[in-house]
């Protein structure tokens, strides 16, 4: 009800109650909420900002978080902004640069200056998944999780989601996100305003590393998807864990893989190569349920 109040109250212009909405959120899940001034500028993407938190004294141990990053976009400063403020106090940022030019190498230089930072330059465009598990290999975390290089993350992320994960013993766990729009709308698929968000996945590494081994990196979509399902096969449900807090604003672009196209997710859901993808590997892991296969990386489909 939060989300359906804030995107009636932006959609006509009503932003103080369009701001109240979305903090109504995070107060109920007992996280920080987003300054004042937001509403100030009409409730706008780019400056989303949480105030008031301060850095945990707890910790489980260090977290790696992997971005990844082809090409520069304007909302990449907020997507690293949104990563090293995070209120957890162990963090490993590991930037991984999917072979972009180098013109926008010399942007990444600038915005990454004076951050401890470990850094990864692809030796050609593989995609993010292969990225990703570039990422992996220089992971040192006991928890690793990802974040999108145009993406809003909440500074409390890490922290709710290894509060989640070790208090309910799981192996992976994931919360929820919204699409929004440069002018702070937000996207309505037809049925909900908030997915589960399986571009930032939390895992315990040991297992993602070891028992998982990382994501299918032939693809360039829907990868995230099929390592979540697969884990559930693995794990098994009690361990793959999903719980309702929105600690994502995923940037509404119009020029993204989840926007256009046959790899398009639009209101009435997944279209083209994603569908075909889905059912292809959804075959796959019903053998792995059914079998002893050991080396998941084996894929037959």
């Amino acid at each position: 009800k939060d989300l359906l109040r804030y995107y009636c109250y932006h959609l006509s212009g009503n932003y103080n109650q369009a701001e109240w909405s979305l903090n109504a959120h995070y107060s109920k899940m007992g996280m920080g909420i987003i300054g004042d001034s937001w509403k100030d500028g009409d409730c706008k993407f780019h400056d989303i900002e949480v105030t008031g938190v301060k850095k945990s004294r707890e910790s489980y141990g260090l977290v790696s978080v992997i971005m990844t990053c082809h090409r520069y976009n304007d909302s990449l400063q907020i997507a690293i902004d949104s990563v090293i403020g995070q209120s957890y106090p162990e963090v490993q940022f590991i930037f991984v640069d999917d072979c972009s030019p180098d013109e926008d190498v010399g942007k990444y230089d600038g915005m990454l200056e004076g951050i401890e930072v470990t850094r990864i330059r692809m030796p050609k465009n593989s995609g993010t998944y292969a990225c990703r598990n570039a990422g992996l290999k220089l992971a040192k975390g006991d928890y690793i999780t990802f974040a999108d290089s145009d993406d809003w993350i909440h500074p409390e992320k890490i922290s709710n989601s290894l509060d989640f994960l070790i208090g309910n013993n799981a192996d992976l766990v994931c919360g929820r996100y919204i699409r929004m729009g440069v002018n702070g709308g937000i996207q309505w698929n037809g049925v909900r305003f908030a997915r589960f968000a399986l571009m930032g996945m939390t895992f315990r590494a040991a297992v993602l590393k070891e028992r998982l081994r990382g994501f299918d990196e032939r693809m360039r979509h829907s990868a995230d998807s099929e390592l979540f399902e697969r884990a559930r096969v693995l794990l098994g449900e009690r361990k793959v864990l999903r719980y309702p807090t929105v600690e994502v604003v995923a940037l509404e672009s119009g020029s993204n893989l989840t926007s256009e196209g046959d790899l398009a997710i639009d209101w009435i859901g997944t279209s083209g190569d994603r569908v075909k993808y889905s059912e292809a590997f959804r075959r796959w892991h019903s053998q792995l349920g059914r079998s002893k296969i050991k080396n998941t990386t084996d894929r037959f489909f």
